[in-house]
C-alpha cells in the first residue's frame, strides 16, 4: 500500500496576495465545465497578468477557476473577482494518479497538524503551461 508521507512533496512557501477574475461553481463535478467557460471567455478579461489558470477553493467544496489580474476593477458580467491573502503556504506536489490518497489524507487531523494547516481559508491548485500533466501543485494555507 502506498504511503501519503511518500507520495507528496511538501514545501512551506509564503504567497504575497493574488487577485483573481474568473466564475464561480456550485460543485465539484462542474469543474471541467468550469474550466472550458472561463477558456472561452478569458479574452475579456482586460488586466489578465497571464492565462496561468487556478481552481480556488474555500471551506465549501464550490469551485472557482480563475485567472490572476492586475486589477479588480473591470469584471466581465457573469464572473467574479476573488483575492487570495498573503500568508504561508504548504505547496503540496505529487503525481496525478494519487490525487485519491491525498485529498482521503491531507484533511486528518494527523496532516493538518503536521502541516498546521488553516482550512478555512482559501485554497488552491495552480495550472501552468510548463507544468506536466501527470503532476499536480495544491497550496493549502499555514495557520
Amino acid at each position: 500500500m502506498v504511503k501519503f508521507s511518500e507520495t507528496v512533496e511538501a514545501q512551506i512557501c509564503r504567497i504575497h496576495a493574488v487577485s483573481l477574475i474568473g466564475i464561480q461553481g456550485k460543485s465539484m463535478d462542474e469543474e471541467k465545465e468550469l474550466f472550458s467557460r472561463l477558456n472561452d471567455r478569458v479574452e475579456e478579461i482586460e488586466a489578465k497578468k497571464s492565462t496561468n489558470c487556478l481552481l480556488v477553493s474555500g471551506r465549501e467544496p464550490t469551485p472557482f477557476v480563475a485567472v490572476e489580474v492586475s486589477d479588480t476593477a473591470n469584471v466581465p458580467e457573469g464572473m467574479v473577482a476573488v483575492t487570495i491573502p498573503e500568508g504561508e503556504y504548504v505547496k503540496f506536489k505529487f503525481n496525478k494518479e494519487h490525487v485519491g490518497l491525498f485529498w482521503a489524507n491531507v484533511c486528518t487531523d494527523e496532516n493538518q497538524a503536521k502541516y498546521k494547516l488553516d482550512l478555512s481559508k482559501p485554497r488552491f491548485e495552480l495550472f501552468t503551461p510548463d507544468m506536466p500533466t501527470d503532476l499536480i501543485e495544491w497550496y493549502l494555507p499555514v495557520r
